[in-house]
């Protein structure tokens, strides 16, 4: 190979890197950095409410959970609060039945003291009858009955009364003895009642340490949902205020069906899809709009209301214009000799851009036109006749 092929060949792969560049480097409807301050302004709402619609959807968490701890604290402490007031009517029951067993105790010990009394009263009077001996009442006197050296009446007298005493002290026994063992069960709830009384306290106060985090956590959410109302009403208003500047620019009555009108009148000159490559001669490349050729300086309109993106040079592309259709189309206008509108202008179908021209890699005057959806280039030709 020849050093003029080979430096040929060099100058082509060069260009078709560029070209590559020059097409990556053309920005699409809907990237933030070219779009006018309003569409700015409106992806700027859009991170904050995204940002602010995670905290609020973790504080969110965070309530629900800090709430579900405070049910079941609450629950923890009713079922405590519960066995407390029945260990306390427990506890009360007991004290009654200890008070009446006092009060049965008291009158039975004065019953016995009166028996006594009376006891001693028959012996006084049947010493003064002298129905008994001197030695018999002694015996009588120490509880020490012999029955051997009484005589019959006083024996049925005294054994009586030695009964009834007998019977109500075991009597006075046995209700000391079931005082006892209430005393006992009645400390033994006592002790339980301040045990409770200690977990009450302990749950209390996780409950109000709880509480205090629930406050906060929903003073939170409500900050961060007011902050989220707050960028929402924002939006509406920007959104708002980009739909009056595009409801503003009517399309032009020569639109079709499609909405989109012929930018330049003339003859297509290169049709979208694979060609030889204009600049080489040779090889293949991918057309990714139409060439339409005119007289140099022919007015170039934009086939669609929309707002300018891109107005300036772009490798490859010489003069351009770019613009969004605010509905995932964008339009390119490219090769221009002088460029008629600037980046964040509205303009409606027909509004001139430009001027036809032969700026960046063109091999004469003509105007090289893309339709664009959602940044993937389509044929122009299945919304406009040229």
């Amino acid at each position: 190979m020849s050093w003029r092929c080979r430096v040929f060949s060099k100058w082509v792969s060069v260009i078709i890197v560029f070209v590559i560049i020059a097409a990556l480097a053309i920005p699409l409807p809907g990237e933030a950095a070219t779009y006018s301050d309003l569409q700015k302004k409106n992806e700027q709402l859009e991170q904050q409410k995204k940002a602010t619609q995670q905290q609020l959807s973790e504080v969110k968490s965070k309530t629900q959970d800090a709430f579900q701890a405070l049910v079941e604290l609450q629950s923890q402490i009713e079922k405590l609060e519960q066995q407390s007031s029945s260990l306390v009517q427990r506890r009360q029951l007991l004290e009654e039945q200890i008070a009446t067993l006092d009060s049965q105790i008291k009158d039975l010990e004065k019953t016995i003291e009166e028996e006594r009394a009376n006891l001693e009263q028959t012996l006084v009077t049947m010493y003064k009858w002298q129905k008994v001996a001197p030695s018999a009442l002694v015996l009588v006197v120490t509880s020490s009955v012999n029955p051997e050296l009484a005589t019959y009446a006083l024996e049925k007298v005294l054994t009586n009364q030695n009964d009834k005493l007998e019977s109500y002290e075991d009597n006075v026994a046995k209700l000391h003895a079931k005082r006892k063992e209430i005393a006992e069960a009645k400390n033994e709830v006592a002790q339980t009642i301040e045990s409770l009384q200690t977990q009450l306290a302990t749950l209390q106060s996780k409950y109000d340490e709880r509480e205090s985090l629930y406050a906060q956590l929903k003073k939170e959410q409500n900050k961060y949902a007011s902050q989220l109302a707050m960028i929402e009403q924002q939006q509406r208003e920007v959104s708002a205020e980009i739909q009056r500047m595009l409801s503003s620019t009517k399309l032009s009555s020569n639109a079709n069906s499609s909405g989109f009108i012929k930018p330049m009148s003339g003859m297509v000159t290169s049709p979208f899809g694979w060609r030889i490559n204009p600049l080489t001669g040779r090889g293949k490349d991918f057309h990714t709009g139409i060439d339409v050729a005119n007289q140099y300086g022919t007015p170039i309109k934009a086939s669609r209301t929309g707002v300018v993106i891109w107005a300036g040079w772009k490798t490859g592309y010489g003069l351009c214009v770019i613009i969004d259709h605010q509905d995932g189309y964008g339009t390119v206008y490219a090769h221009m000799s002088r460029i008629a509108v600037k980046s964040g202008q509205k303009v409606s179908a027909g509004t001139v851009v430009g001027y036809e021209g032969s700026t960046g890699w063109a091999t004469g005057p003509h105007l090289h036109f893309e339709i664009r959806i959602q940044g993937e280039p389509t044929n122009p030709a299945k919304f406009v006749q040229f």
